[in-house]
C-alpha cells in the first residue's frame, strides 16, 4: 500500500538561486526493505517508480499554495520533479507536497523534510 512507501528527495538542498531551474530526484522504497543511507551508494539501490503522481509547492509559513499540483515525472531511473525557481519569491521557505496513486491507492505526503529557500 502507499503507507508502505518511504520517500526521500536525493538531491534536495537548503537553498536555491532565484535564477535556477532544479531537477529533484526522488528515492522511493517500500518500508519493508532495508533503507540505505542517502549517500553516493544510493545510485546502486533500486527505487520504486510511481506512474501516477503529482507535486505542489506551498509557502512554509502559512501553507499558501504557490505552485498548484503538477504531474510527477519519471524515467528509467525513477521519479523526478523540475522546478523553475524563477517562479518563486526570494527569502521565503517553501515545502514540496506529493500526492501519489500507487496500486490504486492515493497518498498525500506532506513532510517538513521537503523544505527549501529561494535566495
Amino acid at each position: 500500500t502507499t503507507n508502505d512507501l518511504i520517500v526521500n528527495i536525493k538531491n534536495l538542498k537548503e537553498t536555491y538561486n532565484h535564477n535556477s531551474k532544479v531537477l529533484l530526484r526522488l528515492f522511493i522504497q517500500k518500508s519493508g526493505m532495508s533503507f540505505a543511507p542517502l549517500t553516493a551508494a544510493l545510485d546502486t539501490v533500486s527505487t520504486e517508480t510511481i506512474k501516477v503522481g503529482w507535486f505542489k509547492v506551498v509557502d512554509e509559513s502559512d501553507g499558501r499554495e504557490v505552485l498548484p499540483y503538477l504531474e510527477l515525472d519519471y524515467d528509467k531511473d525513477g521519479n523526478f520533479v523540475e522546478i523553475d525557481m524563477n517562479n518563486l519569491d526570494t527569502g521565503i521557505d517553501y515545502r514540496i507536497i506529493f500526492k501519489f496513486n500507487y496500486l490504486g491507492e492515493e497518498k498525500i505526503l506532506d513532510s517538513s523534510l521537503f523544505v527549501f529557500r529561494v535566495v
